[in-house]
């Protein structure tokens, strides 16, 4: 059978730990573990704070049931050093293998988001990954946030919508595909400014095509770094596997389009 329902309604929600050992469960944890479905995650509430360094939200997957939907909407969100996920990220980094379920969809709406070494990733290590949609006054991603949607079968895309998005301290955009096509990155934003290693990235490493990143500025785009090793900027890639013959992988990079009246290049 599936996994039921989460649904919390709340005028607001702090989420905060002080342990040091991961747990079994997620703080909010409706994963499955066989074949049914994992169970859908909603969260309606003002402003939402979350820290600890552990998983809050699990509605992925370890097996072959498919990972659930996630939805979050509030007005401020916080998401300090904590893991959300809806595909099997969780798994792999407890070293099960066995998944072979879908990743489920990551959708948040608020007024502003801003994350410090937090996770949002749907993952299917042998199947297809979630789509990543954030609709977000002002969003800001930093010291090393992750935004990814990763699977072998195809990623899902990326969809972000903000006046104002800022990355910075080698923070994250991901959409990595291998055996099927990769989904899109689509930014449309007033602001954009990546600061400090902060990528967006697709990338193929096999016969898929990798997605496409398209970013829509309206007023200013902004790429600037201090003092690190790999720029800011945005990347798609086909690369190669270790040990693979090259002519067994042959998938494309996808293309990159920046739309803006004024862009700025420093470092």
């Amino acid at each position: 059978g599936n996994a039921g329902t989460i649904s919390i309604v709340a005028a607001s929600m702090t989420v905060a730990t002080d342990s040091t050992v991961g747990a079994e469960l997620a703080m909010i944890d409706s994963h499955t573990a066989g074949s049914g479905g994992a169970g859908k995650v909603s969260i309606m509430t003002g402003d939402l704070k979350a820290s600890g360094g552990i998983w809050f939200i699990d509605s992925g997957t370890e097996s072959a049931g498919k990972g659930n939907d996630l939805t979050i909407t509030a007005k401020n969100i916080i998401l300090n050093n904590m893991e959300i996920n809806t595909g099997d990220f969780r798994a792999i980094n407890r070293r099960l293998f066995d998944s072979t379920g879908a990743g489920g969809n990551i959708r948040i709406v608020a007024d502003t988001l801003a994350t410090f070494s937090h996770s949002l990733t749907s993952q299917a290590f042998a199947s297809r990954a979630g789509n990543v949609t954030l609709e977000v006054g002002e969003l800001q991603l930093k010291s090393g946030s992750l935004v990814g949607t990763v699977g072998l079968e195809g990623s899902g895309a990326v969809t972000i919508t903000a006046n104002r998005f800022t990355m910075n301290d080698g923070a994250q955009i991901e959409a990595e595909t291998a055996f099927a096509l990769g989904g899109d990155i689509l930014v449309n934003a007033a602001v954009v400014e990546m600061k400090n290693g902060s990528i967006i990235r697709t990338q193929s490493t096999g016969t898929g095509n990798a997605g496409n990143i398209l970013v829509i500025a309206t007023d200013h785009i902004t790429l600037t770094d201090e003092t690190v090793s790999r720029p800011s900027g945005l990347y798609s890639n086909s690369l190669g596997v270790d040990g693979e013959p090259l002519d067994t992988l042959g998938g494309n990079a996808g293309s990159i389009t920046v739309t803006t009246p004024r862009l700025e290049l420093s470092g």
